[in-house]
């Protein structure tokens, strides 16, 4: 990864950016996350920045090889460090999807645009991946059900297990009964 400042600027509201790439790595995948770390402290560092980086401020876009945007709405999240610290250790972990198919051998392109404390931006909005309801009554005993592209999922808070697992078909793959 490198820090950017100037070049072709896909959001004039944050001041800086970083790019960074990611490769099949042999293996073709499909809707699939990927993750890096990131040192905010260390890259606002090599331009001669000292302030605290705004987490809030993060937003990512896919590019091609030109730099022109392909994706201007990665849906991601930043991970914190345990010692993080936005002035002094802003370290973490950028998790991001990448949307569609990846061929083995592919590389794809990003660009992580973020700022300081103190900056004026509109943060990042994407839909949420997962969603979690609470009190959902599944197979007669309250739940948590957790609603993701591929199926929900009902956790028993009782009996601490899952009770359904339910995918985008319809098929329940653990089927439950409290009476055997």
């Amino acid at each position: 990864s490198r820090l950017l400042l100037a070049a072709e600027w896909l959001d004039s509201a944050r001041d800086y950016r970083v790019e960074l790439t990611v490769n099949g790595d042999g293996f073709e995948r499909t809707d699939r996350p990927a993750d890096i770390a990131l040192d905010f402290t260390s890259l606002l560092g090599e331009v001669g920045e000292n302030s605290a980086v705004d987490i809030d401020s993060l937003r990512v876009f896919e590019v091609d090889t030109d730099g022109q945007p392909v994706n201007a709405n990665v849906p991601f999240q930043f991970d914190p460090d345990p010692v993080f610290d936005a002035s002094t250790m802003a370290n973490g972990t950028l998790v991001y999807m990448l949307e569609g198919q990846t061929a083995a051998g592919e590389t794809r392109n990003f660009q992580t645009y973020f700022d300081v404390v103190g900056e004026t931006f509109t943060p990042a909005s994407f839909t949420d991946l997962v969603a979690v309801t609470d009190s959902v009554v599944d197979e007669g005993q309250e739940s948590f059900q957790i609603t993701t592209p591929a199926a929900d999922f009902f956790y028993h808070k009782q009996g601490a297990g899952y009770s359904s697992i339910v995918d985008v078909g319809g098929n329940d793959w653990i089927s439950y009964r409290p009476t055997g």
